[in-house]
């Protein structure tokens, strides 16, 4: 047998670090037989024996089979670190290349049990602060690296389309520009550990679920698919070299993503430029056969995968079953051993990036950094800016901090509840013995109130699933003697399929309850821990406040109160449009809809509890002197700057989200968004302090993909008019310019088009059923501009 010689040939090239002539170097010195090993990745449990702990003849038997990669697990650092280190070791005496160990490391280091997490990725979306949401993956990648991990599968770049998908706390929202930017902060801030890649996921559509159910099919066209899914993996792998990309589970347009040559090759291959490590999902290989009933076998879907996409690691996970059936279709010549070189060749190219030859167990000086107070503090400070205040009757909020204050609901002393799905479990979760030194609602409350001469009581009420814990009438009463009444109620931890519900709306048991404590006529303040937006049929209307905490995790409680006792100023803003009724077209429409959408043309259909962007302070910002540096673009090289002075106008310090979007008001090619958002900041001001913003606006920002996938990202933008506006309630067109709408022309200016001008072509370009519109033929003067870019 042919042994590997990887850390002689790493020795004697390493000064070039050339990591394709390194990884070419080693690869040829391997068989085939071990570059299908590489491309395997095997769940823990394939290499512990009956008592739990590792297994020394399992992990030797995967060294020799070449098994490239494992996953899963959870314990503490010091433990985490010893098994990695004994792997490596036996990797080592059996002359096998490093092994790769990745985790899903979603919310921090979440399956090391000593580490503290951040909350949830649905929260820094909202946070709209890329550099806070780069500190906290910088710190979740470090703890993971602490235990000798040195794979992090995060962060997640889907486009959240269904507003009961039960993975929306898993993203950044509804708005491609932000997880694109978001995504490249993550993405940096993990990858700037040493010896630690990022896996982006899930690679593409998997936000798109048609029914709203996890793994449910998605339907796009190539505009869809261009312009709202791909740019967060495009500016990730062109922005911040993410190493490795994890497929999707989903079909998209009927064909499986392990198996879609159109999207994995000529889509993230040819067209974005990814040349790193492309990883399946869970046994999705095999769900050719299990779910999506293409192949009646495993070794067919093996054979499948191999011939249709670009996948290099298939995530088995339970089995090697992987290795012989690829060994099999080898042999047979049914799949060429080249096409499993090329594979093994990006899996030792990412291992030689990560300095895994050199280093196999990365993070040795992390090892006592892991659950440290400035963990905390940077958990703390991501909680307290994501939080986001949604309805403030009267100004209720900020409560006095000795005010008597009843605080009960499912979630009012559920850390558990806090946290959702992914924490220390796959599956979440319930109360506070695994979160030592981290407080509840409830007993944030207790210590920042009683600190003051309040007074707090408290009762559950209700279980996260409605039913009735207590005796209402003992809450009423309490609620009746309470000057306010804080209720938290929320959603289970869940993950993935798990979280299908088939009614968008909170448990009716809780929203009973709601308006039973509302009745007895005290200050009703609502706190939503929940993962996805939950309707809430009518109780936002019988209650003062409303605060949005999602799922704020380990330092959530403390932010809740903070936030409701005026310690923190609020400062998040939803992420994503947060529905008032459970119509199919309220629940799948994003902000950005098409201008002759059913929810723009017929609004009363999509009513929403609170639009993008929505999010209240205690203070009040103005914003003046907006404008824009000239008013014309010729050609896309050229670029203006968008300038405007934001001003603390109130009382209290605050943090203020500037968001700016773009909208277009014609668009030969297919109708445009009614706006989309371009660039957004976060400042801080005290009271009376103003500060200018400037965003530069080029080509790039208001263009738009519309070659279709394999034309290598084409762009193109139309001569005529465009329309800039600041904050997310301005209604920004031709009919609108003034203080916080301006415009700027693009190329030849157009004349007003007549309808009668207008050619139908024969074919439909973009849109999901209740968005169709067609190709028109541009009139003289109007034709587009189209530019090659090499980066979104």
């Amino acid at each position: 047998m042919k042994l590997y010689l990887p850390l002689a040939l790493v020795a004697a090239v390493a000064v070039a670090q050339d990591f394709d002539a390194q990884a070419e170097a080693i690869v040829a010195k391997m068989t085939p037989s071990q570059w299908i090993g590489q491309m395997a990745q095997a769940n823990i449990g394939v290499i512990l024996g009956s008592d739990g702990q590792l297994s020394v003849n399992a992990v030797t038997q995967c060294a020799k089979a070449g098994v490239g990669s494992f996953l899963n697990g959870a314990m503490p650092a010091a433990k985490w670190r010893a098994m990695i280190t004994q792997i490596q070791a036996i990797y080592k005496a059996n002359n096998a290349p490093p092994a790769l160990y990745g985790l899903d490391s979603v919310h921090g280091a979440n399956y090391v049990n000593d580490a503290i997490l951040s909350p949830q990725q649905i929260n820094k979306g909202a946070t709209f602060n890329a550099k806070i949401v780069q500190d906290s993956a910088f710190i979740t990648a470090r703890d993971t690296s602490a235990g000798g991990v040195n794979w992090v599968f995060a962060p997640g770049l889907d486009v959240t389309n269904h507003k009961r998908w039960s993975r929306v706390y898993e993203t950044f929202g509804e708005d491609p520009y932000l997880a694109s930017e978001l995504g490249i902060a993550a993405v940096n801030g993990i990858q700037s550990v040493p010896g630690v890649a990022a896996a982006v996921k899930h690679f593409i559509g998997y936000g798109a679920t048609s029914s709203g159910d996890d793994r449910a099919p998605a339907y796009l066209d190539d505009y869809q698919l261009l312009n709202y899914h791909a740019p967060p993996f495009i500016a990730a792998i062109q922005s911040a070299n993410a190493l490795s990309v994890m497929a999707s589970y989903v079909s998209v347009n009927g064909v499986p993503m392990v198996a879609n040559s159109r999207l994995t090759n000529d889509l993230l291959r040819s067209d974005i430029g990814f040349n790193g490590l492309l990883l399946t999902d869970w046994e999705d290989i095999y769900n050719l056969n299990y779910v999506h009933k293409l192949v009646s076998n495993n070794q067919d879907a093996v054979a499948m995968s191999m011939s249709k996409s670009s996948v290099d690691m298939s995530m088995i996970p339970n089995d090697l079953s992987f290795i012989g059936y690829a060994q099999n279709l080898l042999n047979a010549g049914t799949i060429a051993a080249s096409r499993y070189r090329a594979s093994a060749k990006r899996i030792i190219k990412m291992k030689l990036q990560l300095g895994l030859f050199e280093t196999p167990v990365p993070g040795a000086n992390n090892v006592n950094l892991v659950g440290g107070a400035s963990d905390r503090q940077a958990s703390l400070e991501l909680a307290r800016e994501s939080i986001v205040l949604l309805k403030n009757k009267d100004r209720v909020l900020p409560i006095r901090s000795n005010a008597s204050v009843f605080v009960t609901g499912p979630a009012h002393d559920n850390i558990g509840y806090l946290c959702g799905g992914w924490t220390w479990e796959w599956q979440g979760v319930s109360g506070n013995a695994k979160f030592p030194g981290s407080q509840s609602v409830l007993s944030a409350f207790q210590s920042l109130v009683a600190a003051n001469g309040g007074k707090v009581t408290s009762l559950q009420g209700v279980d996260i699933n409605g039913g009735t814990t207590d005796s209402l009438a003992d809450a009423k009463a309490k609620a009746g003697a309470a000057d306010y009444t804080v209720i938290v109620v929320g959603e289970t931890p869940y993950a993935e399929m798990v979280g299908n519900v088939p009614d968008a709306a909170l448990p009716a048991g809780q929203l009973q309850y709601i308006r039973d404590i509302a009745s007895t006529g005290t200050k009703v303040i609502l706190v939503l821990v929940e993962g996805r937006p939950r309707l809430l049929n009518g109780v936002a209307d019988v209650v003062h406040a409303v605060i949005d905490a999602m799922l704020p995790c380990h330092m959530g409680g403390q932010a809740i109160a903070e936030i409701i006792l005026g310690l923190t100023n609020p400062s998040g803003r939803l992420s994503m449009t947060y529905p008032k009724d459970q119509t199919k077209d309220n629940m799948v429409t994003p902000y950005f809809q098409r201008k002759n959408g059913v929810c723009v043309l017929t609004g009363a259909a999509c009513p929403a509890e609170w639009e993008f962007g929505t999010g209240l302070s205690y203070t009040t910002f103005s914003y003046t002197n907006f404008a824009l540096s000239g008013n014309q673009l010729n050609t896309s090289a050229e670029s203006l700057t968008a300038s405007v002075v934001v001003t603390n106008t109130g009382t209290m310090a605050g943090k203020e989200a500037v968001l700016l979007f773009l909208s277009q008001g014609a668009r030969t090619s297919g109708t445009p968004e009614t706006k989309m958002l371009k660039k957004f900041t976060k400042v801080s001001l005290s009271p009376g302090q103003s500060t200018t913003v400037t965003f530069s606006i080029g080509f790039n920002d208001f263009a738009i993909y519309s070659g279709g996938i394999g034309s290598g990202l084409l762009k193109s933008a139309e001569a005529g008019a465009y329309y800039v506006g600041v904050k997310p309630e301005t209604v920004c067109d031709a009919n609108t310019i003034g203080p916080l709408c301006q415009s700027f022309n693009y190329g030849a200016v157009a004349a007003t088009i007549p309808l009668s001008l207008f050619a139908k072509t024969t074919g439909k370009i973009v849109g999901a059923t209740d968005w169709d519109t067609f190709m028109y033929a541009p009139p003289t003067g109007a034709t587009p501009v189209n530019q090659q870019l090499d980066s979104e």
